[in-house]
C-alpha cells in the first residue's frame, strides 16, 4: 500500500458510488488494528489507517447522512473500524462518526426485525415499506452491527447499544437460523407473504452462512460487561459468568422471554463487594421489581441510573436476586407508513403464520435470489391493529391470535417461524 500514490489509494478505497463496490474491504482496517494491538508495530497501524478514509469520516462526523445507495456490509464494518481506531488514532472525529453511523442505520435504515438494506444497499433514510422485496435484511449486516453495538457500549456505557443488541439478536439473528437443521439465511425477507430461504453448511455456503455459523458461537457475548467492581447485565439469557477479579460467579436462570422473572444466584468463597447494574428495557409494560433472597428490597437498597437498576452491596455465597420484567403486546408503525404496523411482546417480534400455500418443494437454495421471481402470497388485513387485537393463547407462551373477519391469524415469535410463509407487517380493514 505504501508504494501507491495517494490518488491510486483513494481510487482503490472509494466505495461511495451506486452498486456493489469493486472492493468490499470493510473489515480490513479492523484486522490490521487487531494485529497492531498484538504487536505494537507502528507499520501495522499505518496500514490500518490507509483504510480510514476522509470521504467516509468527514460527513459522518458532521452529522450528515449520505448512506443512500451505499453497499451496506462494506460500510458497516468500515464504521466499526472507526470506533476501534479511536482508541489509538488521535483523530477526534472517529468515535462521533462511528456513533452517528450506528444511530442512522439502526434508527433510520432498519426493518422491524433490526436488519437493514434492500438487495444489500441502503435506501434513503426513513424508507422501510415503500420498496419491499424478498431481498431485504442481509444477515451479515446485523452480525456486524451486533459487534458494533458491543464495541460502542464498551466505550460509552450507553444502554441504547445494549437495547439494539437485544432487539437484533432475538428478532434477526435467531430468526435467521432454522431450528431443525441449523441452516442459515442470507436475506431475511421483510416483504409480507414471503418465506425464509436457507443455504447449507456443506453445499450452498453463502457469506451469511459463514457469519451464521459464527453467530451461534457468539450468543454469550454482550450479556455481561465489567469495569472495576461493577457488573452490567445487558441481556437476559440463561448463563453463568465467572468474575475472578471480584471473587464471585453470577448465574442467570429464566424462561425469558416466555416468562418475565429472571433469577440471579451468587457463588463466592468469601463476601464480595460489587455493584450489579441490571438493564431496564424501554419495552417494559410496568416498573420492574426486585426481590433479594425472597424479600422485597428496601427503598434505599437500589437506585435507577442511566437506564439501569443499580444494587451496590456485599454479596454472600448463595444470595439470590429475582428480577421481574413485565411485558405486554405493543405495536411499532413502519417509518414510512403509520398505518402499517408490527407487533411485539416485550422484546420479541411476533410473526403472523400464513402456512405453506404455493411454497416450493424445498426452501434450501443454491442462490439467495433463487425464488426472487416467485410472488408473495396475499396477506389478510386484520380487524384491528391495536395491542388489544392480539389475544394470548392459553397454555402457549408467546402465542397469540388476531381476527381477520371470520378467520384467525396465529402469531408466534419470528425466531420460531420456519418453512412457511409469514408477515411481519399488518394493516387494519378499517384503519
Amino acid at each position: 500500500l505504501e508504494r501507491l500514490s495517494p490518488e491510486a489509494l483513494e481510487k482503490m478505497t472509494r466505495t461511495d458510488y451506486k452498486g456493489n463496490p469493486v472492493n468490499e474491504y470493510g473489515g480490513i482496517a479492523e484486522s490490521l488494528l487487531a494485529v497492531h494491538h498484538l504487536t505494537g508495530n507502528p507499520r501495522h497501524l499505518a496500514a490500518a489507517r490507509c483504510f480510514l478514509r476522509d470521504w467516509f469520516i468527514t460527513p459522518l462526523a458532521a452529522g450528515e447522512n449520505r448512506l443512500a445507495k451505499l453497499h451496506a456490509n462494506t460500510h458497516v464494518p468500515q464504521a466499526l473500524s472507526l470506533a476501534l481506531a479511536s482508541d489509538v488514532v488521535p483523530d477526534p472525529r472517529l468515535l462521533p462518526a462511528a456513533k452517528f453511523f450506528f444511530a442512522q442505520v439502526t434508527e433510520r435504515h432498519s426493518f422491524a426485525f433490526g436488519g437493514n438494506a434492500f438487495d444489500e444497499k441502503f435506501h434513503a433514510p426513513g424508507i422501510e415499506s415503500a420498496d419491499f422485496t424478498d431481498l431485504t435484511g442481509e444477515t451479515c449486516n446485523t452480525h456486524n452491527l451486533l459487534r458494533f453495538s458491543r464495541t460502542l457500549f464498551a466505550r460509552t456505557g450507553d444502554p441504547r447499544y445494549a437495547a439494539y443488541h437485544e432487539h437484533a439478536l432475538y428478532n434477526h439473528i435467531l430468526a435467521s437460523i432454522a431450528s431443525d437443521t441449523g441452516n442459515t439465511t442470507y436475506h431475511v425477507a421483510a416483504q409480507p407473504g414471503r418465506f425464509k430461504v436457507y443455504g447449507t453448511h456443506d453445499g450452498c455456503f453463502l457469506c451469511c452462512t459463514g457469519t451464521g455459523v459464527e453467530n451461534t458461537a457468539r450468543y454469550g457475548q454482550g450479556v455481561y460487561f465489567t469495569s472495576a467492581r461493577d457488573v452490567w447485565v445487558n441481556l437476559y439469557i440463561p448463563s453463568r459468568v465467572e468474575l475472578p477479579a471480584l471473587g464471585l460467579t453470577l448465574s442467570q436462570t429464566s424462561a425469558f422471554p416466555a416468562g418475565d422473572r429472571i433469577r440471579f444466584t451468587v457463588k463466592t468463597a468469601a463476601p464480595s463487594s460489587a455493584t450489579l447494574r441490571l438493564r431496564l428495557p424501554a419495552w417494559l409494560a410496568a416498573p420492574a421489581s426486585v426481590r433479594l433472597n425472597d424479600t422485597a428490597l428496601a427503598p434505599d437498597a437500589a437506585r435507577t441510573e442511566n437506564g439501569y437498576l443499580v444494587l451496590a452491596r456485599t454479596w454472600q455465597d448463595g444470595d439470590t436476586l429475582d428480577l421481574t420484567l413485565p411485558m405486554a403486546v405493543r405495536v411499532r408503525p413502519a417509518m414510512d407508513d403509520a398505518k402499517l404496523v408490527s407487533f411485539f411482546y416485550g422484546p420479541v417480534l411476533l410473526a403472523g403464520a400464513l402456512g405453506k400455500a404455493d411454497m416450493p418443494l424445498t426452501d434450501i437454495v443454491n442462490s439467495q435470489t433463487e425464488f426472487h421471481k416467485l410472488p408473495p402470497s396475499p396477506v389478510p388485513d386484520l380487524d384491528s391493529i391495536t395491542p388489544a387485537s392480539l389475544v394470548p393463547v392459553t397454555g402457549q407462551p408467546l402465542t397469540f391470535t388476531a381476527r381477520s373477519g371470520e378467520n384467525a391469524v396465529q402469531f408466534i415469535p419470528f425466531y420460531e417461524l420456519h418453512h412457511q410463509r409469514y408477515s411481519l407487517y399488518w394493516r387494519a380493514k378499517n384503519p
